[in-house]
């Protein structure tokens, strides 16, 4: 079996010389924030091409419409012009 990691979110993406870096973050068991809630802690960097990033926005866009098809999430309607 490979190995699994699990995070609560990304934290911060950043591109540097053809890579992007995607740094990952979980909420932490001990430390909190101002409002007294777990406060994220970063925990792993995944690097990959910029090309193999962009190929994952489909993969990923797939996946939300498959969430919203089950009722999983709604998506939010398009902010009126003002």
């Amino acid at each position: 079996m490979t190995e699994q990691i699990f995070v609560d979110q990304i934290v911060d993406i950043a591109v540097t010389g053809g890579v992007v870096r995607l740094d990952l973050a979980t909420l932490s068991p001990t430390e909190r924030g101002a409002d007294g809630k777990p406060a994220l802690q970063f925990r792993q960097r995944v690097v990959m091409p910029i090309d193999g990033f962009l190929k994952s926005e489909g993969i990923i866009q797939r996946m939300i419409d498959v969430l919203v098809e089950r009722g999983v999430v709604t998506r939010n309607p398009p902010a009126k012009p003002q």
